[in-house]
C-alpha cells in the first residue's frame, strides 16, 4: 500500500504570491500522520495553475497520479473541491479508483474505513 496525495491551485498569481500550496501539502502530510499513514513527499502529486475545470484524468499530476495507483493504495486530498469542480468528473474518478482497489479520501468524504478497507459505494 503507497499513500499518495493531491494538491493544486487554480492560478499561477496563487502559485507565486500565496502560500496556498505549502498550506494544502501541510494539511495532507498532518491528515496522513493523525490516521497512522505514511506519505513520502515524493508521492505528494502537486498541480500549480491548473483550472479545476480540466478534467482530473487530462491534468498533468492528476494523470501521473491515476498511473500511479495499484490496489490497496491510498489518495489524499486536502478538500474536495482541489480534485474536482464537476460531480461527473468526481464519479468517473472514484468508480476508476472503485474498479483498482484504491481508497480516496479528504476530511469531508473517505472511501477507506477505519479498518483499512475500502468502503463500497454503488457507482455504477
Amino acid at each position: 500500500m503507497t499513500v499518495f496525495a493531491y494538491a493544486r491551485v487554480s492560478t499561477l498569481q496563487q502559485v507565486n504570491d500565496g502560500d496556498s500550496l505549502e498550506a494544502q501539502v501541510k494539511q495532507v502530510i498532518g491528515y496522513a500522520s493523525s490516521r497512522g499513514l505514511e506519505l513520502n513527499e515524493d508521492a505528494v502529486f502537486v498541480e500549480k495553475g491548473v483550472s479545476g475545470g480540466q478534467e482530473f484524468g487530462s491534468r498533468p499530476a492528476g494523470s501521473k497520479l491515476l498511473a500511479s495507483l495499484d490496489a490497496g493504495d491510498i489518495v489524499i486530498f486536502p478538500k474536495l473541491d482541489r480534485g474536482f469542480r464537476n460531480t461527473r468528473d468526481a464519479l468517473n474518478v472514484l468508480h476508476t479508483l472503485k474498479e483498482i482497489f484504491t481508497a480516496l479520501t479528504c476530511e469531508c468524504l473517505s472511501t477507506l474505513r477505519s479498518d483499512g478497507r475500502i468502503n463500497e459505494f454503488n457507482i455504477n
